[in-house]
């Protein structure tokens, strides 16, 4: 079986930004800030040419720090410049930036059952000394948001909040 590694460049909120892949033992991957690179960072705590993944014939792949001022992690663990590292799979950090690899070696989960029937699944209906919240919102990701949260308790007549709701956005309490 030929000798792949997947490489996802994650972005601030955990999900992959870039993601190339590279097949065949022998193929290199470059990355930094350089267009040369073949992932290229904007990162200004990254070199120009910061690090070399080299995918070996065993599936494996060498991590190599390119002799750069702030180093090349794999999972926490600086890359000893010198060395390298030989990895199967992990998470690099350069400069700043956070880079997950995947090889063959790398298991995969079981697919996940997508359940759209929430309503269906979850039949109980709201009796008398049961609490519950609603909490609409505002979000805007990685900026800010902005929550209110109404609480309820269910009486023999029906809900009764805990407190009674905002006026506006501008006068919650």
């Amino acid at each position: 079986m030929e000798a792949v590694m997947l490489l996802e460049q994650i972005g601030a909120h955990g999900q992959a930004v870039v993601r190339q892949r590279f097949a065949g033992a022998g193929a290199e991957c470059r990355i930094g800030r350089d267009l040369a690179c073949d992932i290229v960072l904007e990162d200004d705590y990254a070199a120009p040419q910061h690090a070399l993944l080299t995918l070996l014939d065993d599936g494996r792949v060498r991590v190599q720090d390119l002799g750069t001022k702030n180093g090349t992690r794999v999972d926490g663990h600086k890359v000893p410049a010198d060395a390298g590292a030989v990895i199967e799979q992990g998470e690099l950090i350069v400069g700043r930036t956070r880079l997950q690899l995947r090889t063959r070696h790398t298991p995969i989960g079981q697919e996940r059952v997508f359940r759209r029937e929430f309503v269906r699944r979850h039949r109980t209906p709201l009796a008398a000394g049961m609490c519950f919240s609603d909490e609409p919102g505002i979000y805007i990701p990685g900026e800010f948001g902005v929550r209110m949260e109404d609480c309820w308790h269910m009486t023999e007549q029906g809900p009764k909040l805990f407190t009674p709701l905002a006026k506006s956005i501008d006068d919650p309490i």
